[in-house]
């Protein structure tokens, strides 16, 4: 999984810092969508101290996590995940993913 921390300066993406982490052997046998969920929870974890108290835009090339923010009643797992996220003040857009280059390399 991987992430990017980036800020507009200008009319230009700057990269402030990079995520990366292996999955597990149990995390990789996870449907796409909720690896990709995983990867939203444990990349804003990582950048908490730029993140947390900040609005900020998550880009993700998996459209399907847009429902994230409505999901009516999550159930174990996915609830916990979305518990975690509730700190953050945090807006999902989707961008394709040959937008993401910098986080999928």
């Amino acid at each position: 999984m991987g992430a990017v921390l980036s800020q507009n300066i200008g009319n230009k993406e700057r990269v402030i810092a990079y995520f990366s982490k292996i999955l597990g052997k149990p995390e990789r046998n996870y449907c796409v969508t909720r690896k990709e969920l995983l990867t939203i929870v444990k990349s804003i974890e990582h950048f908490h101290h730029y993140l947390y108290g900040q609005k900020f835009l998550l880009r993700t090339d998996h459209a399907s996590l847009r429902w994230l923010l409505n999901f009516k009643e999550p159930e174990g797992q996915i609830a916990r995940w979305i518990q975690r996220l509730q700190k953050y003040d945090f807006e999902i857009q989707h961008r394709k993913g040959t937008f993401h280059g910098n986080a999928d390399a």
